[in-house]
């Protein structure tokens, strides 16, 4: 159930940031916000888990392929909902296959992002320790809960000055218990 909220919050999160791009011709904001981003995400959970400066680029090299992948299983799910919203949005009827794509689709890919979420873990053990991915785990989650909370509870296209409120530093990362 907790995967199914943050793959819902991430997918969210680029929906969010694809919207601001449809605003921008160049997409060049969009650009900038989701590089932005990744760099606090990378800094938070780097701090988080204690990289080493030998093991961060490593390390972020499969978060970055993992990421990528998601992303990529994705995107067919991505362009049936875009396929309903847009028949939502323009009042036209939506077809029961349409939604049935979706349902499956979306079945789916659960399983392929769990295969996905599988060969990455294996891949990040080979370079850090257990305890290093288990503290990814809980840094991931924690940073998304406060991108949530800092974009207004989800409303990523807009940036600050735009009627969000002013963003705060993530809090520190929660401590494992020993």
């Amino acid at each position: 159930m907790k995967a199914k909220v943050w793959i819902m919050a991430l997918t969210g999160i680029l929906f969010s940031l694809s919207a601001g791009a449809q605003q921008q011709p160049n997409g060049e904001q969009w650009r900038e916000r989701f590089e932005k981003f990744k760099a606090e995400r990378a800094e938070f959970i780097t701090k988080a888990i204690g990289l080493t400066e030998a093991e961060s680029p490593k390390f972020w090299k499969i978060d970055d392929e993992w990421q990528q992948a998601k992303f990529e299983a994705n995107r067919p799910l991505r362009e049936v909902s875009r396929k309903i919203w847009t028949a939502q949005r323009n009042k036209t009827v939506v077809s029961e296959a349409d939604y049935k794509e979706y349902i499956e689709l979306s079945a789916k890919i659960k399983i392929k992002e769990a295969e996905l979420e599988q060969e990455y873990l294996a891949k990040m053990l080979k370079l850090v320790s257990a305890e290093k991915v288990y503290k990814y785990q809980q840094a991931e989650r924690d940073f998304m809960e406060h991108a949530l909370e800092s974009r207004g509870g989800g409303n990523f296209g807009q940036g600050q000055g735009q009627g969000q409120p002013q963003r705060q530093q993530p809090p520190p990362p929660r401590q494992s218990r020993q």
